[in-house]
């Protein structure tokens, strides 16, 4: 423990006899108590959920003066643990940063498990103060937190109370097939009037279309998230993150009934409905199911698949495990690899809804998971034939899972490891320029939060089998910009006891039962330019107090009106506790 400095001395000694001055031990942070001409001027920006013990707590003061010279200090049960003086400003204002002056204090040193206060003072005025925890199990009950949405999300009659069963019409729902080259994106009814069960899955975002491409995705990422670290989830080993696994699972067996695979359950006409709740929409019993042999729809559902067979095998539920890796090996039979790798979607001239242009990742990702479930030499047979077609995205999302397939290749195949470290070193390149004071992955773009949520948890279980590190502060970064540490100090996942966690969820669902959102990740930050564009569809107040905040590139509202920033995907959700199980398990190995 460090010894309280003459300095911090003196300015208690100075604030028991001057008025409108705060001790270090103090906790209130009234107006009166700030400086006069640095009133509003200071603000702290960290990770709000806490730090692991031997994690890196890099944390960032921002400012409209030059805080240079200015002390900080650092107590816990009212005892000075640690102290400093600000350094200079790493940074001006930029498309990264809101304000002129951004000041680093690092407190990696700090690792005993506490609560403690960070202050910051100009002579004996307290400029602003924080509070931050450090402590070893904090993100599997923020994991738990993220599920909650997924279960909101859930369509048909495995709804959480309080919402009631929805479009049970999906049990017989039209099939639809391509109308000409399904690159136009038309679809027209099936001649034969075919109807087929569809009915679970989740609905994808603010509407309730249930995309293939996002429910398999979903799924394979909670699968991961208990494959890399299963004692994450001992509190109820398990059991919560397994059940919605099995959810998704249980929906993905349906998409396969020879001839037909289905890609998407509704149309783009589901937004021309209006406001509603699911269970009362007008269109259930005549939501279409668009059915194409489509490479990365059946790539990434026979993955889903066979990782949830060697999964639910591990956990000795072995009759699962069988039909989940039948229906795996029947769909992965089933894709023509000589065929286009892009993907049917369906465009209704306003959308191109989830369109897919690269096959083989998925592909790859589901010949990965196949040999992994069965060992078989055919499969890595495929991963020899398919590992070659996977680029390098330099990019990673629903669409572009590149670094995903070839981290998932690399123990067996040495160019899909140098492709996933080739990947790796630029977004470690991005995240570190000078300029790029949060240590973002990409610049300001849309849905910011759920890709880097994935793009940070691939890089962690890289890390973790190569036993290298190399990612570390990457990682840290993305995850604490999630939790606080970005330009608005907002929490970009809804948590009702986080006074500054984003709240207002754009989504029906949420809006219409007056229901908190709890555990929703929101998209996030949008590019400025985008976001003037979209600005036609949606009523957005974009004169608030987070707005000051916004750069010229970059803005963000809190807003359940917005759906560039606030709208959350299910995808996204599973992201995040994947990013939260990796990270954990490779601060501990």
């Amino acid at each position: 423990m460090f010894k309280r400095s003459l300095l911090v001395t003196a300015i208690m000694l100075a604030c028991a006899t001057q008025q409108g001055c705060v001790s270090a031990d103090d906790t209130t942070t009234s107006p009166r108590m700030l400086s006069n001409d640095l009133k509003n001027d200071a603000f702290l920006r960290y990770n709000q959920v806490g730090y692991l013990p031997k994690a890196d707590k890099k944390m960032l003061v921002i400012a409209d003066h030059d805080l240079k010279g200015n002390l900080w200090v650092v107590t816990r049960n009212s005892k000075n643990i640690t102290e400093g003086i600000i350094g200079d400003s790493i940074s001006g204002r930029s498309e990264f940063a809101a304000k002129p002056f951004n000041h680093t204090i690092d407190l990696s040193e700090l690792q005993t498990e506490g609560e403690y206060k960070l202050s910051i003072y100009n002579k004996e005025h307290l400029i602003t103060q924080e509070s931050f925890s450090i402590k070893a199990d904090l993100y599997p009950p923020l994991a738990n937190e993220m599920l909650k949405h997924l279960s909101v999300a859930r369509s048909g009659e495995q709804r959480i109370a309080p919402f009631p069963a929805s479009h049970l019409g999906d049990k017989k729902a039209p099939i639809y097939q391509p109308q000409g080259d399904w690159s136009e994106g038309q679809w027209q009814a099936d001649k034969q009037q075919t109807v087929i069960d569809v009915s679970g899955g989740w609905y994808d975002a603010g509407d309730y279309i249930k995309f293939t491409i996002t429910n398999a995705l979903t799924t394979y990422l909670l699968l991961k998230s208990y494959q890399v670290n299963p004692d994450f989830f001992q509190q109820d080993n398990g059991k919560a993150l397994l059940t919605e696994a099995q959810f998704g699972l249980d929906y993905l067996m349906k998409l396969y009934q020879p001839p037909y695979f289905i890609i998407q359950v509704s149309s783009g006409d589901d937004h021309n409905e209006g406001y509603r709740l699911p269970e009362n929409d007008s269109r259930d019993g005549k939501r279409e199911a668009f059915s194409a042999y489509s490479m990365p729809h059946m790539g990434l559902t026979a993955a889903a698949l066979a990782l949830g067979s060697s999964v639910f095998k591990s956990i000795d539920e072995e009759e699962l495990a069988s039909q989940y890796l039948q229906q795996a090996i029947a769909i992965y039979d089933a894709i023509d690899i000589n065929q286009p790798q892009a993907g049917a979607f369906e465009n209704n001239s306003v959308n191109e809804f989830y369109r897919d242009k690269t096959g083989y990742d998925n592909l790859a990702l589901a010949s990965s998971a196949l040999f992994q479930a069965t060992d078989a030499p055919r499969y890595r047979d495929d991963i020899n034939k398919i590992a070659s077609k996977v680029e390098i995205g330099y990019w990673v999302s629903w669409a572009d899972l590149q670094l995903v397939a070839n981290n998932a290749l690399a123990s067996i195949h040495s160019e899909s490891a140098r492709k996933a470290q080739q990947e790796l070193q630029y977004f470690r390149d991005f995240s570190s320029e000078k300029a790029n004071i949060w240590g973002t992955l990409t610049a300001p773009t849309w849905a910011p939060i759920p890709n880097a949520l994935l793009n940070s948890a691939t890089a962690a279980e890289h890390d973790i089998a190569s036993q290298e590190n190399k990612n570390k502060t990457m990682i840290q970064t993305s995850l604490d910009y999630l939790l606080g540490k970005n330009n608005w100090g907002v929490l970009f996942i809804a948590l009702e006891d986080q006074p500054n966690s984003a709240k207002n969820i754009y989504g029906q669902i949420y809006n219409l039962s007056h229901t908190f959102p709890q555990g929703a990740i929101a998209e996030g930050p949008g590019d400025k330019t985008t976001h003037d564009e979209m600005l036609q569809w949606m009523s957005v107040d974009l004169d608030t107090p987070l707005s000051t905040f916004n750069t010229e590139t970059e803005v963000f509202y809190d807003d359940s009106h917005d759906f560039q920033t606030m709208e959350t995907v299910v995808w996204g959700q599973a992201a995040g506790i994947y990013l939260l199980s990796a990270y954990d398990k490779l601060m501990k190995q």
